[in-house]
């Protein structure tokens, strides 16, 4: 038990914005398919400062969206 507790500890919580780098990552594409994604609304995304970020729901509906239309 001590042992899944120890595990579950290291293992870090889901952000709940991503880079685009992340969400490239996550959706294991690579980052000018991501900014594709974004230029033509499939997916959102925001500005803080000089970043463009993208909240974990929205990359979650997109997938939802993406399974849905398979």
């Amino acid at each position: 038990l001590s042992g899944l507790v120890a595990q579950q500890a290291s293992t870090p919580a889901p952000t709940a914005v991503l880079t685009v780098e992340e969400c490239a990552h996550e959706l294991r594409v690579s980052r000018s398919t991501v900014f594709g994604l974004l230029r033509t609304g499939q997916l959102r995304s925001f500005c803080e400062g000089r970043r463009r970020l993208v909240a974990r729901v929205d990359l979650e509906a997109h997938i939802r969206m993406a399974v849905e239309a398979s």
